[in-house]
């Protein structure tokens, strides 16, 4: 589920090209949808919290050419994660990402 997450960052670019070319927001409603519940369900499952570490973990060692930042990589992405879902609701940050 948390790479979902990281997927709907990914996505941004795809969604507001196809608002552009389309006028159909229909996809931005569901990316603000699946937005919101994952970034709900990281503030408050200790369980989610620990797959993004671990996703975070995978991809630094998948990439080999990053591996020298993987520990820095890890603990500054966890950190800052968790610090922006402590100030922050799911729904003003799926905003900031302009996806609701």
């Amino acid at each position: 589920m948390i790479r979902t997450w990281f997927i709907l960052t990914t996505l941004l670019l795809v969604t507001k090209s196809s608002e552009v070319q389309t006028g159909n927001t229909g996809l931005r409603n569901v990316l603000c949808t699946v937005c919101e519940t994952i970034l709900h369900l990281v503030k408050t499952d200790e369980n989610a919290k620990k797959e993004l570490t671990q996703w975070v973990e995978n991809a630094c060692n998948k990439f080999k050419i990053i591996s020298l930042l993987c520990p820095s990589i890890s603990r500054r992405f966890i950190s800052e994660a968790m610090k922006m879902l402590q100030a922050n609701e799911p729904k003003d940050i799926c905003k900031s990402y302009e996806l609701c």
